[in-house]
């Protein structure tokens, strides 16, 4: 048979490598809630990506709140996109109806921990009024983003099938 000194190692030994397996099993266990959290939150970021620009950030500004348990924080700056100079005698550019915003989503994950995206995001501009001035000396000045409906008659050359 076992002397007592010999059943006493062999629960010191059997107790000393069961605390090495629930180390073990806590450190797994804290790795996995992490990763769980880094993926829910690179979820939530994905779905704020994939969705229109909320109203709140189509102008410069921030926007924040929380999704599915994940606090998140949107960022929109402008984009400044020089053009080519105008040469002499060129017809005036009209304002583009898009502008290109840097699209910034930061997502919560877990404790000090975060996931970040940027991506650029094409807004449409509201749309210019003319001034009272402008309309007074030309009356097209509404813009055709103002959706300024004109009827054109027919002419000789236009609606008879020629």
């Amino acid at each position: 048979g076992f002397t007592l000194i010999e059943v006493l190692a062999a629960l010191a030994v059997l107790a000393a490598f069961s605390l090495a397996v629930t180390r073990v099993l806590v450190v797994a266990r804290a790795g996995s809630v992490a990763t769980m959290e880094y993926v829910g939150a690179e979820a939530v970021a994905r779905t704020l990506l994939a969705g229109p620009v909320p109203l709140a950030v189509r102008e410069p500004g921030q926007l924040s709140g929380t999704l599915e348990g994940h606090k998140y924080l949107i960022v929109t700056q402008p984009i400044d996109i020089p053009l080519k100079p105008r040469k002499a005698g060129d017809p005036p550019r009209a304002d583009p109806a898009f502008r290109p915003l840097r699209y910034t989503v930061s997502v919560e994950a877990g404790e000090n921990r975060m996931v970040k995206v940027q991506t650029v995001r094409l807004v449409r501009q509201a749309p210019k009024r003319p001034s009272a001035a402008e309309s007074a000396a030309n009356p097209r000045a509404r813009s055709a983003r103002l959706r300024v409906v004109e009827r054109i008659d027919d002419t000789p050359t236009r609606g008879r099938g020629r």
